[in-house]
């Protein structure tokens, strides 16, 4: 009766173990060096790292719950993508379907030049090294982008976007997250409803920063003719450039402070209004900066 006893025993540890044991993978496709690389994944972590093969190769584990991991080729696409159990309710949830039981870590090298899409859910992503177009989408999650990319694409709800590069094109976009820029070039666009916006270094031809309730931070260069806008509704706005730079100012705020370092005061809108303006240029006025605020502050300070 013992005897029996502990062979059950063992036999349920043995199902149980098996059911929470996670699958490793390690798998290679060839791939073209400037080639799509298209990747899915609904919980866990996405690491992109590109090299010098004409190959893909995905390393990583997939948690018990997974159903297994698509990895295909077809011309110049690849495709990645991690399969969970069917949804099961009138919303597209799979109530059973928490935490480890679906997350998928991937560790992820693509060819150097390839283009890079990402699609997640509770998924954290970093790609380095990769000279294609990227365009990184996760609803929960952090997104962490360094190298040379030609353009630049992320969106996160929340988590925060922190970028390392010199890209020509670049747009990010967070609701509740920092934006962290460190270099690019071109074009940028950056916009968070709850998080801070901080552009750091780089030189860009015209660029457009906007908050809600988060603060702005501006330190990077801006080319002789180009145009800079940054738009907040409560957060505060500092803008910090060298007095050798040669712009024409256009500052309002409908209740806001104004402070200027550069240049002359700000005034008030009018008479009794709580607002203030400044304009003003520095140099021959060849760049347009133009920053408006509903209700916070705008420092503009000499660096």
């Amino acid at each position: 009766m013992k005897r029996m006893l502990w062979m059950t025993t063992l036999l349920v540890t043995l199902v149980a173990a098996r059911a929470g044991a996670q699958t490793t993978v390690n798998e290679t496709r060839p791939a073209p060096l400037h080639g799509i690389v298209s990747i899915r994944n609904v919980s866990g972590f996405v690491h992109v790292t590109g090299w010098t093969r004409k190959e893909v190769q995905v390393k990583g584990t997939l948690g018990p719950k997974v159903e297994r991991l698509e990895f295909d080729q077809d011309g110049d696409r690849t495709r990645i993508e991690v399969e969970i159990p069917d949804h099961d309710d009138d919303h597209g949830w799979n109530h059973d379907l928490k935490g480890k039981d679906i997350e998928a870590n991937l560790e992820i090298s693509v060819p150097q030049g390839s283009a890079i899409r990402v699609d997640g859910v509770n998924v954290e992503v970093r790609v380095a090294n990769v000279d294609g177009d990227l365009e990184l989408a996760t609803v929960n999650g952090g997104v962490n982008v360094s190298g040379q990319p030609e353009e630049v694409r992320v969106t996160t709800v929340n988590g925060a976007i922190a970028l390392n590069t010199g890209s020509k094109s670049t747009r990010l976009e967070a609701v509740n997250g920092s934006i962290e820029v460190n270099g690019g070039k071109g074009e940028l666009e950056a916009s968070c409803v709850n998080g801070r916006i901080e552009v750091l270094d780089g030189n860009f031809d015209e660029a457009t920063c906007s908050t809600v309730s988060g603060d702005t931070f501006w330190r990077a260069g801006l080319d002789s003719r180009g145009s800079l806008n940054l738009e907040t509704h409560s957060g505060t706005i500092t803008l910090e450039l060298p007095r050798s730079t040669s712009a024409e100012f256009n500052v309002t705020t409908f209740s806001g402070n104004i402070t200027n370092a550069l240049g002359p005061a700000a005034r008030r809108t009018g008479e009794y209004g709580p607002g203030y303006q400044l304009n003003f240029e520095l140099g021959s006025g060849s760049a347009s900066i133009d920053i408006s605020s509903f209700s916070g502050d705008v420092n503009i300070k000499s660096k």
